[in-house]
Formats: C-alpha cells, structure tokens, sequence
C-alpha cells in the first residue's frame, strides 16, 4: 500500500489484504455526527458492496438509522456488527437492516472509525461475502492494516489537493523549524501533546505553541491533516 501512486490502486492492494483474513467487502466512507441531516446522501470515499445492496441501502434511508453508522460515530475503537447485536437494543427496523445486509452478502462485520478533530468521523464497514469468518480473530490485524490504509488514502488525497489547489503553501516564505518537523514526527506517531512533551523533554505549553504555529503555517486546525501535508510537501518524511 505504501508504494501505491493511485487511490484506485490504493484500495485495490487494501482489498486483496483484508481478503487474506476472510474480509473482501469494504466500505470507506466519511460519517456524520449530524445523522438526522444527511438525508439519503452516502459520502463514500470507496467501497465494493454489491451495488444491488447500496442502491437498496439509498432508495430506502437506511443510512438515517443504520446502527453501524450511528455506532461509527461514537465509538473510539473497532466493533463488530455482532456486538451491536449483543449489546445494544436495536429498534425493529435496524434489526430488519441488519438481516437484509447479511441477505445481501455482508457477514460476520466490522467497523473501524478514526475521528478528526472537527467531529466527523472517517470508518471503514468491512464484512466477508461468505459465512463463518471470526471477526474477533482477526480484528487487530484488521484495525493495523485499516489504520495504513486510511492514512495513506488520507496522504494521496492531500497531495492531489496541493496539485489543484490555487493558494499553494509558500515553503520559502513560511519555513517549519526543526522543532517543529520533531513534534509533526510524533503527531505522525501517534503521541499526545503531554506525550511530545514528555519525550522532548519541553512543557506541554510549548508544544501547543509548537502546534499553532505548525497549523498556521499548513493552513489547518486538524493534526492528521497536518502530518498528511507535511508528508505531501516534502517536509518530513514518514
């Protein structure tokens, strides 16, 4: 995935990775916290769901009431579409939904959110197109390569962006300091502010400096994004 120079290419390789753990049917997609306004509307990045399935899923709301969805957005881990089942009182028709899915090919399911720091959520639906795959077996190698994949979706995409956008970021004129290519590193870690701080041996109040000046200078509020297009921009190297 990490050589892929295509999005197409991209969800391909991801595709025949998953497959190799029972999982070939994939949905990628942005989630609203706000589910009562997005209508009938499927903000899908990518997917390969039976087309039959999705025009059905369209046509009739289901993305209002869908439990994974609804669940996508709180959860700050990954599920199965079992323990939606297990643990939560579905209503009539999220049961119904959730049968008709399994009808249409969609068994033994996962979901995988990541949130961004605006609210919305980006997750992944995977399910397996036959019956008997272990979801719980495989859910962390799941998760590992899913977090890859969103995030070099995430990289590419940004990339096209800077390609295409008019107001392109004038390196020469708004230079990130060493320092701040070392907290981008962190960011792109995984780590924390209090984190960063810990290990560059700094207060947790430099570091939010560190990071203002950071979002300043790479147009942006959100730290994935600014990890992406440092990435995209040459500026650190992951």
């Amino acid at each position: 995935m990490s050589n892929s120079s295509s999005l197409d290419a991209l969800f391909d390789m991801y595709i025949k990775s998953t497959t190799k753990y029972g999982y070939d049917r994939i949905m990628y997609s942005s989630v609203s916290n706000d589910i009562e306004n997005h209508h009938n509307k499927t903000p899908c990045l990518a997917r390969n769901y039976p087309e039959d399935w999705m025009k059905h899923y369209v046509e009739n709301g289901y993305i209002q009431i869908d439990p994974v969805r609804r669940r996508g957005c709180y959860s700050a881990e990954p599920f199965t579409w079992q323990s939606l089942k297990d643990q939560f009182k579905l209503s009539k028709k999220q049961a119904i939904i959730m049968s008709m899915a399994e009808e249409a090919g969609l068994h033994d399911g996962i979901g995988i959110p990541y949130r961004t720091q605006n609210g919305e959520t980006i997750g992944v639906g995977m399910a397996s197109s036959v019956k008997g795959v272990n979801p719980e077996e495989h859910i962390g190698k799941l998760y590992m390569l899913t977090s890859h994949f969103h995030f070099m979706y995430q990289l590419l995409l940004e990339k096209e962006r800077i390609k295409t956008s008019e107001h392109i970021i004038d390196i020469a004129l708004t230079p990130l300091t060493t320092r701040e290519q070392d907290v981008l590193l962190w960011c792109m870690h995984g780590k924390s502010n209090w984190d960063i701080a810990m290990i560059l041996n700094v207060s947790e109040h430099c570091i939010d400096f560190h990071m203002r000046n950071i979002f300043k200078k790479l147009n942006t509020n959100s730290r994935l994004t600014a990890v992406v297009k440092a990435i995209g921009l040459g500026l650190i190297k992951p």
